[in-house]
């Protein structure tokens, strides 16, 4: 069984429903996702035990945050091109770009301010959660995005390692963040399609 919810923020359902996720990385964008397992759950779609958590981009981040913001709800987590450390992704569109350009308007209301804002950002930062993670993450990044910058997944990559957690890492070369080109698209699907039957092909450990 697959979920791909459309959490506040998400575009289709209006402006109203995209700006209802403005400053909720972390917080209700990502508690929308567990609510839509709980939902699955209950009508025993599926098994709970038995959940992985999947994104790109900004996706990749839900599934950083899912595995160390509520890590006993997921099995295993794999993020693709991923954002891991709030504060830094800030702080690197806000050298790329002029203050008062629409991408910094769009990044300061989309995650939050990195003056105002900084202490909540580290504190829904996967980067500063890895002691938290339970689960396997698999991290996939191309080396020439653009958008997210492969740092991203380096610096998660680091911390998990330091907190001693099961990660792979997957680097894409030459490829960009919407993984244009197919051999390296292949690549990822072929790894990623690995690492789920890895571990959610067996039944959830007993409780």
């Amino acid at each position: 069984a697959v979920l791909q919810p459309n959490f506040r923020g998400s575009t289709g359902y209006g402006v109203r429903w995209e700006r209802a996720g403005w400053g909720q990385w972390g917080g209700l964008m990502q508690t929308d996702v567990e609510d839509g397992v709980a939902a699955l759950a209950r009508q025993r779609i599926v098994d709970v035990g038995r959940v992985c958590i999947v994104g790109a981009s900004y996706g990749g981040y839900a599934a950083l945050a899912g595995a160390t913001l509520t890590p006993s709800v997921y099995r295993c987590a794999a993020s693709i091109a991923g954002v891991s450390d709030l504060n830094a992704m800030l702080l690197q569109e806000a050298a790329e770009t002029r203050g008062d350009s629409m991408t910094s308007d769009y990044w300061r209301l989309s995650i939050g301010d990195r003056r105002e804002d900084s202490e909540h950002l580290r504190s829904v930062s996967p980067v500063n959660l890895a002691t938290q993670a339970q689960a396997p993450i698999l991290l996939i990044h191309g080396t020439d995005d653009t958008v997210v910058p492969i740092d991203q997944s380096q610096r998660m990559l680091r911390a998990l390692q330091a907190a001693g957690k099961d990660v792979r890492f997957v680097e894409l070369r030459g490829d960009d963040h919407w993984l244009s080109d197919a051999p390296t698209r292949i690549q990822m699907l072929r790894e990623l399609e690995t690492f789920l039957a890895q571990h959610l092909g067996a039944p959830a450990p007993a409780q």
